[in-house]
């Protein structure tokens, strides 16, 4: 059992879960794994930013890891390490469901969202469009009719397969089409959208524009990808990467069909594992369930989640709210992390 070998590992290998199992008497020899989880409390963000170090498997050299940050929109950021053995284990996954549900493989040439690139002197550079092998990417922060002009004909131009990013950015496009009366791209087959909460209205009203799928996919940095919605709009935990659990707020596990707070136990970052993880959304879970799809398994209705702004300018051009993001991690680089947090507060709306 996947579950049972993962706690093992925790166990023998990452010093805060070896303390933490003995703590909590944890038994990892236990055949019903659930039950001795329920023992953990549930792991919050500001522990990895403080003892993040204590959550490093010993079988690995930190130096050889892939390295990420936490986007830190709720406060400070958090660094991860993860493996990139453990990136295709999780990618593994996702990609057997997008095929099957979606017609889509890995190798069809797609588009994607940046909010800047790093040329060869390790500055940051707000590249309008990167070419890449299989693949285009759009700035998020060159998002005016001009720019999406030339998104429009790239689009066409390359025959793109799939669109992955962020539902405003894509609805963007998308209201840029409707209001030039573009007719929608011949060869897109498929649209995920990730990143931020997308609404029912907004789903549908990509898939009116672009005539195709829209799938939702619901990831953390921390823990790769957790669910992926099908063709009918059920967003289907991906049980490869995640055990997911819904508790309340004194972290007892609800029944299906109550909202709580939503947890994640990640199975594949081996390098730094997280069990019982704060997503920080709340969400309804059924267990089970057996959907239009063909599929039967554990699906989630999320109740909250994360959204991107935009800013518009004294000369009515928009850009997305991640240039100040952009901005902090410029200032970080030139005085060494100097700022942690920092909120954006708009004074005037005229």
């Amino acid at each position: 059992m996947k579950l049972e070998k993962y706690l093992k590992h925790c166990y023998e290998t990452v010093p805060y879960y070896k303390d933490l199992f003995e703590n909590y008497g944890v038994n990892i020899d236990n055949p019903d794994v659930e039950e001795e989880l329920r023992k953990l409390p549930p792991l919050k963000k500001d522990r990895i930013i403080t003892h993040t170090k204590e959550f490093l498997s010993n079988k690995y050299v930190p130096e050889k890891l892939i390295r990420e940050y936490t986007s830190g929109s709720t406060g400070e950021p958090a660094t991860i390490y993860k493996s990139y053995l453990d990136k295709v284990a999780s990618g593994k996954a996702l990609w057997k469901f997008r095929e099957s549900e979606y017609g889509i493989k890995s190798s069809d040439f797609y588009v994607r969202f940046h909010m800047a690139a790093v040329n060869d002197k390790d500055e940051a550079i707000a590249q309008r469009v990167i070419f890449r092998e299989n693949s285009l990417s759009f700035s998020l922060i060159h998002l005016n009719d001009e720019d999406i002009t030339e998104y429009y004909k790239l689009l066409k131009e390359y025959k793109v397969k799939w669109i992955f990013g962020a539902p405003s950015a894509i609805l963007l496009i998308a209201q840029y089409m409707e209001k030039n009366n573009l007719p929608p791209l011949e060869d897109l087959i498929y649209i995920e959208v990730s990143g931020e909460f997308q609404t029912e209205a907004a789903r549908k009203k990509l898939e009116e524009v672009f005539c195709c799928k829209v799938g939702d996919l619901y990831g953390l940095r921390e823990v790769y990808g957790v669910a992926l919605s099908c063709a009918q709009g059920k967003l289907h935990v991906i049980n490869e990467n995640v055990l997911a659990t819904i508790v309340d707020d004194d972290g007892n596990e609800v029944e299906d069909g109550i909202e709580g707070n939503l947890l994640i136990t990640s199975l594949n970052n081996s390098a730094m594992p997280f069990i019982k993880y704060v997503s920080g959304d709340r969400a309804i879970m059924k267990r089970n369930y057996e959907c239009g799809c063909g599929r039967c398994g554990n699906i989630l209705k999320l109740n909250s989640g994360r959204v991107t702004d935009y800013v518009q300018l004294e000369d009515n051009k928009i850009i997305n709210a991640c240039v100040f993001y952009l901005a902090v991690g410029e200032m970080n680089i030139i005085y060494k992390n100097l700022i942690t947090q920092f909120q954006v507060v708009e004074e005037d709306s005229e």
